[in-house]
């Protein structure tokens, strides 16, 4: 049985934003040096782990506090920035001597890693407006 054509649809307003989306970012970052690759891809695992640490305590907090386990959250959280770091190096760093291609999955881990980058600073900046308004 001949495989069956697939249907590529590239004439639509919505195809060209997808194809913006998902090659503007991934292409810069994979244009970087390979130094600079690693430092993006470390950026963006310690902001994970930020990001989620509030989320991850609260949940704690409310449902599964244990007095035997007080760093269970932290772990959690630290887990989830590990995921992000090494999916980050498969993704966009890539092994010695190879220059990974962009493909969707490093567009979306790009795009990710920007919200978490961008959750950080409103946290940061909610954390300075209330310590501005007790002080």
């Amino acid at each position: 049985m001949p495989p069956r054509p697939s249907k590529v649809v590239t004439n639509t307003p919505m195809a060209a934003r997808l194809t913006v989306w998902t090659r503007l970012g991934p292409q810069w970052a994979l244009s970087l040096p390979r130094v600079g690759r690693v430092l993006l891809v470390t950026v963006f695992g310690i902001v994970t782990t930020l990001a989620l640490m509030p989320i991850v305590d609260s949940v704690y907090l409310t449902y599964f506090m244990a007095l035997g386990l007080p760093v269970l959250p932290a772990l959690i959280s630290t887990g989830f920035g590990m995921g992000m770091y090494i999916m980050g190096w498969r993704l966009i760093v890539g092994t010695v001597g190879e220059r990974p291609i962009p493909q969707r999955a490093t567009a979306v881990y790009f795009w990710i890693g920007i919200l978490m980058c961008l959750t950080v600073l409103a946290l940061i900046a909610y954390g300075i407006a209330l310590s501005l308004q007790d002080g």
